[in-house]
């Protein structure tokens, strides 16, 4: 047969005859003047071709059928699926033609959100006319508020971070003038980045990890003055500043503006909430809800850790290698901070070795051993022996145990942290705070350790010494820590 031939027989255009014989499905051959001649076989293959067409299989099926690869049945079964989905969809898309003709709305009123989400098969009836009143951000006061503390909490871990990495302050801190200076720096940052955010991506990160956006009513980004103006407006007439009285009276009544969809009084006249559904589905409704709670915490969670790291950082002294004693004194009053921590401590050590209050006005108490005066050594300006001793005839438990002061010392004076040291210095730790009677000596990165203890009237429980009742209690504590001859 001829190609006009097999075009009458199939109704198919010769443009699709010669793209199935490229694709393989059909075998013409070739007669003695070079034209194609074609088969019954190749017009059973066509009409084949046609029908299956028809019900929407894919050429690559019909070639695996063609081949033998798939059967028919396992094709048929995957088109009679996608032919209900198909079908489900034109039914959904005639019924919503018909309720927009029944509405009769115009061009300039018509509200889109209302139909794009809706499904006759799970409510019967649209969603309400929405007033002009009735927007988003009024729907959703709690997303709201969880992104808003999140941004906030964002901006006071950067500045915390600021603080402990660069500038080494215990954030653990419970100072009064410290927490304001923190709740103020973080709010700052809070105005300028989220206007930053919202000039740049209309979101926050607070906002988009609950899917919601804050744009102009047209779907344009806020300009930057203009964010940094609603940002400032928040803060103030939202948060309350983070006074704390004052951010839960502004709380509240911004809680009852959006539940009596009143514009809150740092929203901009054109502005425009919207999230994944239109604004029409409620939140745990939504795909992937679950999904952002998880994040939410998994959030709080990273800040905290963050924190913690941050804080191990800032606990390390600043000065390392050779001190003097300005500096040796200086890594032990910090190592003291973290040691004192969330309160500060009460007294501080001097660079001439003597303690003095850093608070005149404050009493300060000791529940063991007062602290002792410190001998520090300088050769050539730099510190070559740090000692003191100690002597009580306290008759009480003591609490505070002379091997406190050597600990502090020896990480003073090699520059690391109390918490979490290295394996050796962790090691050397548990034996200075063992509670031995007699001398005893240690070397650690060049610097030989003598730690003399004498005491009677006592009785040694683990590393405390508990008085004995009818006994006269003596404890003599002599320590030292020198640079070694070879470093010397």
């Amino acid at each position: 047969m001829t190609i006009r031939e097999i075009e009458d027989a199939t109704g198919l255009p010769r443009a699709n005859v010669r793209y199935y014989e490229s694709l393989g499905l059909i075998h013409p051959a070739r007669a003695a003047n070079g034209y194609r001649d074609y088969r019954q076989e190749d017009l059973d293959t066509l009409l084949k071709i046609k029908l299956l067409r028809q019900l929407d299989c894919s050429l690559e099926d019909i070639q695996a059928l063609e081949q033998g690869t798939r059967s028919l049945e396992q094709v048929l079964s995957e088109v009679d699926t996608a032919l209900e989905k198909k079908a489900s969809e034109t039914q959904h898309a005639l019924e919503l033609c018909r309720q927009l003709r029944a509405d009769r709305p115009s061009w300039d009123n018509l509200q889109p959100e209302r139909y794009l989400f809706w499904n006759p098969a799970i409510s019967a009836e649209l969603p309400p006319v929405r007033d002009a009143s009735d927007t988003l951000g009024n729907r959703c006061p709690w997303r709201r508020y969880f992104a808003r503390t999140l941004d906030y909490a964002l901006c006071l871990t950067l500045w915390e971070l600021f603080l402990s990495l660069v500038l080494r302050v215990n954030i653990l801190s419970t100072s009064f003038w410290l927490n304001v200076v923190n709740v103020a720096m973080a709010l700052g940052l809070m105005c300028v980045l989220e206007a930053a955010c919202l000039h740049f991506f209309g979101t926050t990160p607070g906002k988009a990890l609950f899917g919601l956006k804050l744009t102009r009513s047209d779907g344009s980004y806020f300009g930057f003055l203009d964010a940094l103006w609603r940002t400032g407006r928040v803060v103030v007439f939202g948060l309350g500043l983070m006074i704390p009285l004052v951010s839960l009276i502004t709380l509240i009544l911004a809680f009852q503006r959006c539940s009596h969809q009143v514009s809150q009084p740092w929203a901009l006249d054109d502005e425009g909430w919207s999230d994944p559904s239109g604004g029409w589905t409620p939140f745990f409704e939504q795909k992937g809800s679950v999904l952002r709670v998880v994040g939410y915490v998994g959030c709080y969670a990273a800040i905290i850790v963050l924190t913690m790291l941050a804080s191990l950082v800032a606990a390390t002294p600043w000065h390392h290698g050779s001190l003097t004693a300005k500096e040796f004194t200086s890594n032990y009053n910090h190592l003291l901070t973290y040691a004192s921590a969330p309160d500060s401590p009460g007294e501080k050590l001097g660079s001439d070795g003597k303690w003095y209050q850093t608070d005149p006005n404050v009493f300060v108490f000791h529940t063991g051993v007062e602290p002792p005066s410190f001998h520090l050594t300088e050769k050539d300006g730099q510190l070559t022996q740090v000692s003191f001793s100690i002597v009580s005839a306290q008759e009480a438990f003591l609490y505070e145990f002379p091997s406190t002061y050597a600990v502090r010392t020896v990480h003073a004076l090699l520059g690391q942290r109390e918490l979490l040291p290295g394996k050796e210095l962790s090691a050397l730790d548990q034996e200075l705070l063992e509670t031995v009677a007699g001398e005893r000596t240690w070397n650690i990165d060049g610097w030989d350790i003598t730690c003399q203890m004498d005491f009677s009237g006592y009785e040694v429980y683990e590393q405390y010494l508990f008085p004995i009742d009818g006994e006269t209690q003596n404890l003599t504590y002599v320590f030292s820590i020198q640079a070694s001859q070879t470093q010397a």
